[in-house]
C-alpha cells in the first residue's frame, strides 16, 4: 500500500501539526527537499490524505497563521485573508477537464460543484474563487 519512506512523509505531515520548533522546521524543510529531488512520489490516496490534514490545519491555526502574518509581513488580519489564508475546498481529480483557466483549473472540483473549475468558467470560478471568498469575508468584517 504505502511505500517504505511513506512513514517518513506521515510524521514529517501529520504529527508536525502542532507549534514546531525552528530547528525542526529546518531539518523538515531539509528532507522534504531532497526527497523532491529524488523524483519519487507517493500514492494518490496518501496525498489526498494529506491534502485533507493540510486544511484541518489551517482551519485549526487560523488565528496563529494570522499572528504570524502579522509578526513576519506586518498583515493585518483582513489583508491576511486576503492574500493567504482564503481557499476554497475540493478535490483534485486525476483527468483534465475543460478548456478555460490556468494552472489547476482543469483538475480541480470545486465543494458543491461536479464540474472543474475549467468547465465552470471564469463567470462562476469568480463568485466561488478564493479571491471571492476573502472579499466577502472582508466585507462580514467591515460590516462588523
Amino acid at each position: 500500500m504505502y511505500q517504505e519512506n511513506d512513514y517518513f512523509w506521515y510524521i514529517t505531515f501529520y504529527k508536525t501539526m502542532e507549534n514546531t520548533s525552528t530547528d525542526k522546521i529546518i531539518s523538515i524543510h531539509q528532507a522534504q527537499k531532497e526527497y523532491f529531488r529524488s523524483g519519487e512520489t507517493l500514492c494518490v490516496c496518501f496525498r489526498k490524505k494529506m491534502l485533507k490534514k493540510l486544511l484541518e490545519a489551517m482551519e485549526k491555526w487560523e488565528p496563529k497563521l494570522a499572528d504570524a502574518l502579522w509578526t513576519d509581513l506586518h498583515k493585518s488580519y483582513e489583508e491576511a485573508v486576503l492574500t493567504e489564508l482564503s481557499i476554497v475546498k475540493g478535490e483534485i481529480i486525476q483527468e483534465k477537464r475543460g478548456g478555460a483557466g490556468f494552472g489547476y483549473d482543469p483538475i480541480f472540483v470545486p465543494e458543491g460543484y461536479d464540474l472543474t473549475f475549467a468547465e465552470l468558467g471564469d463567470d462562476v470560478k469568480n463568485t466561488i474563487s478564493h479571491r471571492a471568498r476573502a472579499v466577502e469575508k472582508l466585507c462580514q468584517f467591515l460590516k462588523g
